[in-house]
């Protein structure tokens, strides 16, 4: 399969902001709670949920205070491993 092919397969996206918004609302906890655990102010939380990209560094500490992969999420969209597939051996899963 070429790039242009495998390309061509990607689903629309969903913002990195609206995926870190769903799962914060689907745990139950406030944009507070999320600031606590991050270490910034609550205003800054409402400002990474309304983002279409992300630092990666606060990707990480957002998994982190979460306990959910959202690399995952862009790993599986761009097709570099299966909906189902498990981490392999050395690599932490999250999830």
């Amino acid at each position: 399969m070429t790039h242009h092919e495998k390309s061509s397969q990607i689903t629309p996206p969903l913002s990195v902001g609206a995926l870190i918004f769903n799962e914060l609302k689907r745990q139950g906890h406030s944009a507070s709670w999320l600031a606590e655990k991050i270490h910034c102010d609550r205003t800054n939380i409402y400002k990474i949920c309304s983002r279409n990209a992300i630092d990666c560094e606060l990707l990480c500490r957002i998994s982190i205070a979460l306990n959910y992969d959202f690399f995952r999420y862009f790993s599986i969209r761009c097709g570099f491993i299966g909906p189902d597939e498990e981490p392999e051996d050395g690599e932490k899963g999250v999830m």
